[in-house]
């Protein structure tokens, strides 16, 4: 059985990204929550557009060095479409994030027409343009970018956000070849710790979500499953022309391997593709008997603090010059500015972070669940003590007379 192969140490691409992320993290703190404005920006081309928001390539007036990108968002189109409290949570779980594999913000600000995000830019390209290019990584590769997105889903898990759109569209490669996870649309704060709604792409969907039943943070855990199948063999496990097909497939969840997968890839896949949410792995039933998705084969010889903190090669830098030539642009708007919203989006420049709160809240939720399996198991011994102690009757009676 192969092995992964250890990931070699740190060089000049790891470099950038600590760098990066250093730069960044002094020039936030530097800036603090002073107010910003679009007078503090200088806007280029549009390099992403959706229903009701465009990404805009940016550069800040104070600071031409740090990379940055502007979401825009249409105040009357999130409102038309029904969509203030999500955009608002989207802002909220963002920058409540510090993970190195997560897209970073810098500050948010509004003005009468529209919402802003402001962002790093991370020009490498999706994850999905360098796996169509190469067809299916290496045992190798799939290794690094799998282990990164672990970091990067416990990093949200840690504070009960639940993202639910793993997929490789929404996984950019940064210009050290790093990964960073973007497109927070579906994230959410699980303060509950389940919700019902069915959202995400339905190849990377656990069977939970189509099935309507209420879901947790284990549902990311499934789609990390689906993408390390994907990564490793150029197509999903569950790929069908036809939507209808594709759920089908997710809710028998029959994962055909192919040969070529070493018995770690395919364990660890079988271990995450897996209906039951208890048997998943990353589940909390398993970590306490020691079984985590760190500590699996499949990592072997992987190194978790370099990982995390940046010092490993990757296996593919982008080659990024001073043009933005390999990135797709949009034609900008056109016609009548828009018009001013009457909505009032007053706690779109509050900060509102999960980070604490969250936390929190996992310990207390975890405690709960372990204290409904202890009084569980307490129940379970009582009864089957009853059942003992009534099969012994009998005979007990039988000798008195």
């Amino acid at each position: 059985m192969p092995e992964p192969v250890r990931t070699s140490r740190c060089d000049k691409s790891s470099a950038v990204l600590q760098d990066g992320n250093q730069v960044w993290d002094e020039f936030v703190a530097r800036r603090g929550r002073q107010a910003a404005s679009l007078q503090d920006f200088e806007l280029g081309r549009t390099i992403g557009k959706g229903r009701y928001a465009r990404v805009r390539q940016a550069s800040l007036k104070e600071h031409k060095e740090l990379p940055v990108c502007l979401k825009v968002l249409k105040k009357t189109e999130v409102v038309k479409l029904e969509q203030a409290e999500h955009v608002i949570n989207e802002k909220n779980v963002l920058t409540s994030i510090t993970s190195p594999f997560v897209i970073r913000v810098l500050c948010t600000f509004q003005d009468p027409r529209y919402l802003y995000i402001a962002m790093e830019l991370v020009n490498g390209g999706e994850l999905f343009t360098l796996l169509r290019a190469q067809k299916r990584f290496t045992e190798e590769a799939t290794q690094f970018y799998a282990a990164e997105m672990v970091s990067a889903i416990s990093h949200l898990h840690s504070m009960l956000i639940v993202f639910r759109d793993m997929k490789p569209e929404n996984i950019l490669v940064h210009q050290s070849g790093h990964l960073k996870l973007t497109d927070f649309g579906f994230a959410k704060y699980l303060k509950d710790g389940k919700t019902n709604t069915v959202c995400g792409t339905s190849e990377y969907m656990a069977p939970e979500i189509v099935k309507k039943s209420p879901y947790g943070l284990m549902v990311d855990w499934w789609s990390l499953g689906v993408l390390t199948y994907e990564m490793l063999n150029g197509q999903s496990p569950f790929n069908a022309a036809e939507e209808a097909t594709v759920l089908s497939l997710v809710l028998s969840a029959r994962v055909a391997f192919s040969a070529a997968m070493s018995k770690a890839s395919q364990d660890f896949c079988g271990r995450l593709i897996n209906k039951v949410t208890k048997s998943r792995l990353g589940s909390p039933e398993l970590a306490e008997r020691n079984i985590t998705v760190k500590g699996h084969a499949f990592f072997k010889g992987l190194d978790w603090d370099d990982l995390e903190a940046g010092r490993l090669k990757p296996p593919f830098v982008p080659e990024i010059g001073e043009s933005m030539d390999h990135v797709e642009f949009y034609e900008e708007s056109a016609g009548e500015p828009e018009p001013p919203c009457e909505q009032d989006f007053s706690n779109w420049d509050d900060v509102t972070s999960y980070a604490e709160e969250g936390r929190r809240r996992a310990i207390e939720l975890e405690k709960m669940r372990q204290d409904l399996v202890r009084s569980h198991k307490e129940e379970e011994a009582r009864k089957q003590l009853a059942a003992e102690n009534a099969l012994r009757l009998p005979r007990s009676t039988a000798c008195k007379v």
